[in-house]
Formats: structure tokens, C-alpha cells, sequence
């Protein structure tokens, strides 16, 4: 062809080959209309094989992008998006936002080739032979799930852990209440434990080093109660229950006994521990009974006593002995703890909770309190708290 070429004669052109003179050959092929390779024809649908580069011109995105590969400006485009375009990698709330993104780096250990282009990004940090963990779809959808055993940590679980766990949506949820469930197997315990710790890594609760309280449901056969428990390192003592069955409630707890007698002597008395409504006079030494008798129905411990004498002529008790007294003759035995309380004025309550010998019993034993004023004790109150253990 020659050097002048219209755009109609071009139009008449199926194939125009372009010769250089001074390098003998053909530089290049150009087709001026529309390319079709291939037949609508399944027997003529092979395709386009090429050995080297594709070069694309500079140009603007053509009127109809359907279904075409193009570049517009400097971006490779396909029906008008972009040809493998960049990652952008954000938070929910959108911040921080990264983009373009063109690698992401997981944990170590989380990360599982599955071939062929797929990979499993284990969040429950296990890796490639741990649980499978995800989130839920369909009736559970937004759950966590696993099919195996799971331990979410929120912090380090180190010195420098910090970490809150919220349950609910808030002032303005739409739901009615607010869940957290801690769910176990059939006879087994679920257990909450709240503590503070000391020192390295974090062990739990009856630990080294731990201080605080557990909720445990005991689930056991026949047991079926809610345990309070308290942990100092790794002692772990029960302080309460709740029956599941009979919602009884039991726990370390204050009993208060006021004990009434009258003397007109100075000689030691028991004491019959009589409920307040009844009228109780002390007997001395040769008459002790029976009846100066409290069969302890816990454990427990005899914890402080109180005296105060409502006479208002003569001389006070003044330096006044109290004698617990623990599965002993009256008669004859001696008592297990003293305290002592110098009641020097009358209508005054004197008060002490320093004991000396041993102030604790089991269930069953039979206990005894005795007094013995310096002097006369008439109109007297002795009010004496004993500490009993329900848990036993």
C-alpha cells in the first residue's frame, strides 16, 4: 500500500502487513475491523495461544466495557473493573483502614494450605490439626462455634494482661435480658471464677499465687448445689451452698444465745441455755444437770461473750471468770477455754472475745458455759455468740 491511507480504504483492508525495508522483514500485522477467533460452533472454540507479551495501547475505556479487556489510562480493566484491584484490610468501625493490601500475616501456627489457592486461618490459634472453629450460619447465625475444645483468652494471661468481657447490647438492646452461660456436661461442675494473682503467668483459680471466690455448681450424682468457694493460693475451702432441690441456704453462721440467771453468792454457775422467752436461773457447782446441756447440732467455735448486771445496790461482779466448757461433768470436769471480764459497774455491758485454751467443737458435743463473779451477780445477762459451720 502506499504512504497515504484513508480511513476508507483501510475499511476494505482484512489484514495489513507493514515491511522494513531496512531490516527485511515484517514488523508488524495489523487488522483494522473487529477480530473473531472461533465459532459460535462448539467445534471451533479452542482459543487463542500466545508465546510472549500482550501489549496494550494507551487509551480511554471504551462506550460498552461488557464483556472486555481493555486499559483505560494505566489500569488493566475487565467489564469495567479493575484487573486484580488491591486489598483493603479494615477494622468493623473502619478504623484503622490499610489499603492497597497486598500480603496478610497471620500468627504463627494458624495457617493451613488447603491447596489449590485456598487457605484456613484457624482462630483459635491452634493451626492446622486444631479444632474447627467459626462462626456460625443459618438458624445459629452469629455464634461461635467448635467442634472440639476451645480456650478464648482476652490478654496476655501475663503481668501485662488487661482485658473486659462485655455480655449484651447495652442501654439500648432490644433484647429483654442479658445471658452469660456457663454450661457442663451431665454430673459434672460449671464453675465462675473471680481472682487477683501475683507473680507470672496466669494458672487459675486454687493456683499458686491466686487470691479470690469460685461459683461452682456442684452437678455430681446426688449432689446438685451452688458452692461458694474462696481460694489464698492453692487452699480452696468451701463457705456456702445452696441446695438445688430445696433451696436451702447454708453457710458459716452467728448464733446468739442470752443466757438469765441470779445469785446472791459468789460461786461459779452453769448456765442453762434457755431461748430468751423462758426464764433461766444459773445453778451452782452441786447442783449441775443435765439441763445445763447444749447439744452442739454443727462444728463451730465459741467466739466472744458479753455480761452486764442490772443490780443497783452493793458491789458490781467485778473480775468475773466465764468457763467454756466442752463434753464435760459440770461436777467434776474442768473447762476447755476461759475468758475473764472485770464487770465493775452495774447496768454496764462488758464485752471480750480473748479466749484462752481451745475454743472449738464438733456436732454432738455437749457444751457448757459457767460463770464466777468475785461477787454477788444478781439480775444477770450473759450473752454468748457461738460460730456454728452448716456445711457440716
Amino acid at each position: 500500500m502506499g504512504k497515504n491511507v484513508t480511513q476508507d480504504s483501510l475499511k476494505k483492508e482484512a489484514i495489513i502487513k507493514v515491511f522494513n525495508k531496512s531490516e527485511q522483514k515484517y514488523t508488524n500485522v495489523i487488522i483494522p475491523s473487529k477480530l473473531t477467533i472461533g465459532a459460535a460452533n462448539s467445534s471451533f472454540q479452542e482459543g487463542v495461544s500466545i508465546h510472549g507479551a500482550i501489549e496494550f495501547k494507551n487509551t480511554s475505556a471504551p462506550s460498552n466495557t461488557s464483556n472486555k479487556l481493555y486499559l483505560d489510562g494505566t489500569t488493566l480493566k475487565f467489564n469495567g473493573s479493575e484487573v486484580g484491584g488491591s486489598l483493603t484490610v479494615e477494622e468493623e468501625d473502619g478504623d484503622p483502614t490499610v489499603t492497597p493490601v497486598t500480603k496478610i500475616k497471620v500468627t504463627n501456627g494458624t495457617l493451613t494450605d488447603d491447596g489449590s489457592g485456598t487457605v484456613t486461618i484457624n482462630t483459635a490459634g491452634s493451626g492446622g490439626s486444631g479444632a474447627d472453629v467459626g462462626w456460625k450460619s443459618g438458624p445459629a447465625a452469629g455464634k461461635i462455634y467448635t467442634t472440639g475444645s476451645l480456650e478464648v483468652s482476652l490478654g496476655t494471661r501475663t503481668s501485662a494482661g488487661d482485658a473486659s468481657l462485655w455480655v449484651g447490647g447495652g442501654y439500648n438492646s432490644a433484647l429483654s435480658k442479658e445471658t452469660l452461660y456457663v454450661a457442663a456436661g451431665q454430673n459434672d461442675d460449671a464453675e465462675l471464677a473471680l481472682f487477683e494473682e501475683s507473680g507470672g503467668v496466669s494458672d487459675g483459680f486454687g493456683t499458686s499465687n491466686a487470691y479470690g471466690v469460685a461459683f461452682v455448681y456442684d452437678g455430681g450424682s446426688g449432689v446438685n448445689k451452688l458452692l461458694i468457694k474462696t481460694g489464698v493460693d492453692t487452699t480452696v475451702t468451701t463457705r456456702a451452698s445452696l441446695d438445688r432441690t430445696t433451696g436451702l441456704f447454708l453457710s458459716k453462721r452467728d448464733q446468739i444465745y442470752d443466757l438469765f440467771w441470779y445469785t446472791s453468792s459468789a460461786l461459779i454457775q452453769f448456765i442453762s441455755w434457755y431461748d430468751q422467752s423462758e426464764k433461766g436461773t444459773g445453778i451452782d457447782y452441786d447442783g449441775a444437770s443435765w439441763r445445763q446441756y447444749l447439744m452442739a447440732p454443727y462444728d463451730g467455735e465459741i467466739i466472744s461473750v458479753a455480761m452486764v448486771s442490772m443490780y443497783s445496790s452493793g458491789t458490781p461482779p467485778g473480775s468475773t471468770s466465764i468457763g467454756f466448757w466442752k463434753n464435760a461433768n459440770p461436777s467434776s470436769g474442768t473447762g476447755t477455754a476461759t475468758a475473764s471480764l472485770s464487770v465493775d459497774a452495774w447496768g454496764t455491758r462488758y464485752t471480750t472475745d480473748s479466749w484462752t485454751g481451745t475454743t472449738t467443737f464438733s456436732k454432738g458435743d455437749l457444751l457448757s458455759i459457767s460463770v464466777d463473779p468475785t461477787n454477788d451477780a444478781r439480775y444477770s445477762l450473759l450473752q454468748v455468740k457461738i460460730r456454728y459451720d452448716e456445711l457440716t
